[in-house]
């Protein structure tokens, strides 16, 4: 070995970071056991909600969409918690309704699939979703990943999916499986 080369000899953390230093304290082994937790929780949930779906009827072209739209979810909402973590949760709710709306009502004018509502009590039941299900819920979602991180407030969105469940089995009499019941005790 020549006297010029470099070599390295060992490494070590240095407690500076995007969370300023708050994981410098951390063994790298608790901070890989943390993530593997938080995968098999995501595991755990995408199992119940597979349960709960059971199969798809037609299969094909819905069950794609249906893959490449979680898949986006999740592209939204890892890069809403990396570029917009900094910005008001009522803001970049209010801000991503918007910008969906002006992609998705010129689309379906295209497909000529707008019918508008005919009666004032309709129109009410579209803005009670618009901003109840939708603003609302949006702002509870981008909250939560400013305080739990992306990939906790994505594991708890899937209570969605058991709350559904109850409602229907309450308001609509819908009955409950034991594959949807298994699949909620997943969730």
């Amino acid at each position: 070995m020549e006297a010029r080369e470099a070599v390295i000899v060992d490494t070590v953390r240095t407690p500076i970071g995007k969370r300023k230093g708050a994981l410098a304290g951390w063994h790298p082994t608790d901070l890989l056991g943390f993530t593997l937790r938080g995968l098999l929780s995501a595991l755990l949930a995408f199992g119940g909600c597979a349960l709960t779906a059971g199969s798809v009827e037609g299969g094909g072209l819905g069950v794609w969409l249906v893959l490449v739209s979680a898949f986006l979810y999740s592209i939204y909402m890892l890069l809403g918690s990396r570029f917009a973590a900094h910005l008001p949760a009522e803001a970049t709710a209010s801000h991503t309704a918007q910008a969906a709306a002006a992609f998705c009502v010129p689309f379906a004018m295209l497909q000529g699939t707008v019918w508008l509502p005919s009666s004032p009590r309709a129109w009410g039941a579209v803005f009670a979703i618009a901003a109840v299900c939708t603003v609302v819920a949006l702002r509870a979602l981008l909250s939560g990943m400013a305080r739990i991180g992306a990939v906790r407030a994505a594991v708890l969105s899937s209570l969605e999916v058991v709350v559904t469940m109850t409602l229907a089995a309450v308001f609509l009499e819908e009955h409950l499986g034991p594959r949807q019941l298994g699949g909620a005790a997943l969730i």
